[in-house]
């Protein structure tokens, strides 16, 4: 909580509550009413995550209690975290989006749901849900899409030594990335009649540089907190600004016991 001016200062509107650890153990519903209450105080908007553990009918439970038991309209849900990390199939994928999203926008049609959130651009995740074999691009039975939003993730550097004419060189994947996942969008979009509003979009849902956190983080190295990670999280940003990203979001606010 002594970090929520700093967010402020930073200017940022849309804050993502999630995350492998959320995914696996759901908070509370009050905590999550609190982190709501918490995000909307500083101007921004939050995307809550819900667990794909979870049954549908407790997913549905989550936005009522948020959306209309205390009110608060929360327009941006996500559903499951890095499924890939976990060696899940994108039929297991698509089962928990078909089961899960209905439930949530009977009980509020207005929400956008956000999905998969992958731990990679898995190419071949997002070829099997738009259009092929475990497709999500269309509507539910009662006539509402199951997904508005294609997320995934992207640290390009891992644990092991890297140098800074790698990260140089990172965005450019991640421009790749975003342009090829912006061709199967635009065909799931044509196939299905998406226009306007109901269009399928994408997000950047986490990204660093990568996801060790060095045990030497100086600004002068090549770390998360280094003056180089600036400029790759600039380039980033530039990314999705160019390729109307809903949004582009750094992982995270708080890492590894505050260990930047």
């Amino acid at each position: 909580f002594k970090l929520w001016p700093r967010i402020q200062q930073s200017g940022v509107k849309l804050m993502r509550i999630g995350g492998n650890a959320y995914n696996n153990t759901p908070p509370s519903n009050a905590l999550y009413l609190e982190w709501v209450d918490a995000i909307r105080g500083i101007g921004a908007e939050p995307l809550v995550q819900v667990s794909s553990t979870l049954t549908p009918t407790a997913a549905a439970d989550l936005v009522r209690y948020l959306n209309v038991t205390m009110n608060r309209g929360v327009k941006f849900w996500s559903i499951g975290n890095e499924p890939d990390l976990a060696g899940l199939s994108a039929a297991t994928v698509a089962g928990y989006l078909k089961s899960h999203a209905p439930a949530m926008k009977a009980v509020d049609p207005d929400i956008l749901i956000f999905a998969p959130d992958c731990a990679w651009y898995n190419d071949a995740l997002f070829a099997a849900l738009l259009g092929g074999s475990a497709d999500v691009s269309g509507k539910d039975s009662n006539g509402r899409y199951y997904v508005d939003v294609l997320s995934f993730h992207r640290y390009p550097m891992g644990a092991a030594a890297y140098a800074r004419s790698d990260v140089v060189g990172a965005a450019s994947a991640i421009r790749a990335s975003a342009d090829t996942l912006l061709g199967r969008i635009a065909g799931a979009n044509s196939a299905r009649g998406r226009m306007g509003a109901a269009a399928l979009r994408w997000a950047l849902t986490e990204f660093n540089v990568t996801w060790q956190n060095w045990g030497t983080n100086a600004v002068d190295g090549v770390g998360t907190h280094s003056f180089l990670n600036g400029q790759f999280f600039a380039e980033v940003f530039s990314i999705g600004m160019e390729k109307n990203a809903l949004s582009v979001m750094p992982w995270s606010v708080h890492e590894s016991g505050g260990a930047r």
